[in-house]
């Protein structure tokens, strides 16, 4: 017959064992992360997570990458070297500079209370490509405090005074003025050389800001308005110098005047049409005022021969109409003379249809001698 005492003491050692057990297993507290010894790595560095009582004798410890969605960013990671005190994690490669979520789990971590960290990995960048990958927008930064930055070899820094310097020269000072001393504009220097602005080796303003630049014109030699100081009515100061001509840009609000000259001596004298050396009237213009001063007294064989001025094809001995050497009022001689526009609006010439010669016509008799310039007013019909 079994004895009921030694079942009795097998059961209550096996009751006790259990208890024994569940106490032991209560007594092992849940693990906690203190701190990552790194946030900002790059890619294929190490980790340290430090952590207490973090080795488990139930569940195994799992740590994981996340996304800002919170899916889980490629496999779990390898924990290297688990201890009760932290453990090692080796940063996977990423495309770019990412923001993740390093989760741990498992062990005597629950894993509804896992601990999150951020983690910013960078990518190696090849600094060899002409296009580096761009960094992800979760990743922002707003404000960027350096002493200096490396671009292509070559510092970009400021000194003490706030000067940005490129290369140990200053380009801008510390209330945003550029103060450099050159600039490449289409592969063209523009430098300064006494406070004046140059281009290519000319000089096109002073330290005072006056323009010196020998030509001035519109996109593509376009008619158009030329407004200083919110004004487009302009006068043109012309050079002193000898044969200057100064060409008015066509304006409706703009007088504009030329010249025109005849000589014997250089056109001939024979009877016939003679453009006058200028320029051509414009089209749509109106000779609003001319005269004319012989400086060689003209001559025939006896004097009988007839001249007239006028506008070719528009306004036919207009301007003078024809008028003999020999004619009591001496038209022909030294001196200066008046034309059909006198300023009254009655003599006003004819509209031009195109751009116009001014005419000099000769009948009777050719010329001997005789020299003339013709000076015209005129204006723009808009």
């Amino acid at each position: 017959m079994r004895n009921k005492s030694v079942d009795f003491n097998k059961e209550i050692s096996i009751i006790l064992l259990v208890f024994l057990l569940l106490v032991f297993f209560s007594l092992e507290s849940f693990a906690t992360v203190k701190k990552l010894n790194k946030t900002m790595v790059f890619e294929g560095e190490q980790i340290m997570v430090k952590a207490k009582k973090f080795r488990s004798r139930t569940n195994a410890t799992v740590a994981r990458l996340y996304n800002g969605e919170g899916n889980a960013f490629g496999a779990a990671l390898e924990i290297q070297t688990p201890g009760p005190n932290g453990f090692k994690l080796t940063m996977p490669s990423v495309a770019s500079t990412r923001t993740l979520v390093l989760r741990i789990y498992g062990g005597n971590v629950l894993e509804a209370d896992a601990q999150d960290f951020p983690i910013v990995i960078f990518n190696a960048p090849d600094l060899s490509s002409p296009d580096p990958s761009p960094p992800d927008n979760d990743l922002n930064v707003e404000n960027i405090i350096a002493e200096s930055i490396i671009l292509e070899n070559r510092n970009l820094n400021s000194n003490t005074n706030g000067t940005l310097q490129w290369n140990s020269n200053p380009i801008m000072n510390a209330s945003g003025q550029l103060i450099a001393e050159r600039m490449n504009l289409n592969g063209i220097a523009l430098t300064t050389s006494a406070g004046a602005l140059t281009w290519n080796s000319h000089v096109i303003a002073t330290a005072a800001g006056s323009l010196t630049a020998q030509a001035l014109q519109s996109e593509g030699n376009k008619s158009g308005s030329m407004v200083f100081n919110g004004n487009t009515n302009v006068t043109v100061i012309p050079s002193a110098a000898a044969n200057a001509e100064v060409t008015m840009p066509p304006s409706g609000n703009l007088l504009s005047y030329t010249t025109y000259q005849f000589d014997v001596g250089v056109d001939g004298g024979v009877t016939g049409t003679f453009a006058l050396r200028g320029t051509q009237l414009p089209i749509n213009a109106r000779i609003t005022r001319a005269w004319y001063e012989v400086t060689q007294t003209f001559t025939s064989a006896s004097d009988a021969s007839a001249i007239s001025i006028g506008i070719d094809g528009d306004d036919d001995d207009g301007i003078v109409a024809p008028i003999a050497i020999s004619n009591v009022a001496n038209p022909w001689d030294l001196g200066v003379h008046s034309t059909i526009q006198n300023g009254l609006t009655d003599n006003i010439s004819e509209l031009t249809t195109s751009s116009r010669n001014i005419e000099l016509v000769l009948a009777g008799e050719a010329l001997n001698a005789g020299r003339l310039v013709l000076f015209v007013e005129y204006m723009i019909v808009p």
